[in-house]
């Protein structure tokens, strides 16, 4: 399965190819995140590409379709010299600090309530600069993000294997069109399956 941050194109473009094998009318557009989820809850718009599970879960009019359309998994991660760190309990972790990435929401809703505070930083050279200096206990980044830092970069750190979450992005359709449903997912079960 694809990640959302790895092949982004790749997946719109399946994702056009699995809505146009539907025979459904429909027009795709591009729009801010914010924007798409707001005209999604209005019924402005029918269908929603990508979005966390976690984005609609207050919410009554939204149909998760199945199956996910990629997947984007985060590691924790400290240095080499305090990987004691890593051994800690799961409700240890709210007495412990963490760094990650100002403007992805999963930060907020998802892992800051599992620490006692998260530093939201520009990037991740930042991430990794904070928990190097001691600034937060932990790192927390995408995997292939991790992955693709610089040997020099990924010397020191520590990766607390046993700390790795995975979200998986659906598409979601509004109630009002429910009757496209089962086309949508027959579809996407057969341009997204494993």
């Amino acid at each position: 399965m694809p990640t959302i941050e790895q092949n982004l194109p790749v997946t719109s473009f399946r994702l056009r190819r699995a809505l146009t094998r539907t025979e459904l009318a429909f027009e795709l557009q591009n729009l801010p995140n914010r924007r798409s989820f707001q005209e999604l809850l209005s019924s402005s718009i029918g269908l929603e590409l990508v979005r966390t599970p976690s984005a609609i879960k207050y919410t009554h009019d939204i149909i998760k379709l199945e199956p996910p359309i990629s997947t984007l998994e985060f590691t924790v991660f400290t240095t080499n010299k305090r990987h004691q760190l890593c051994e800690v309990s799961e409700n240890k972790l709210k007495e412990k600090t963490a760094a990650g990435i100002h403007g992805v929401k999963l930060y907020k809703t998802y892992f800051e309530p599992l620490f006692a505070s998260i530093n939201l930083v520009p990037n991740t050279e930042a991430v990794v600069k904070f928990v190097k200096l001691g600034r937060s206990d932990f790192g927390i980044l995408p995997t292939p993000t991790l992955n693709s830092l610089k040997a020099s970069q990924r010397e020191s750190l520590f990766l607390c294997n046993q700390f790795v979450a995975e979200f998986r992005f659906h598409a979601h359709l509004h109630t009002k069109y429910k009757w496209a449903q089962k086309p949508i997912e027959n579809l996407l079960r057969r341009e997204f399956k494993n």
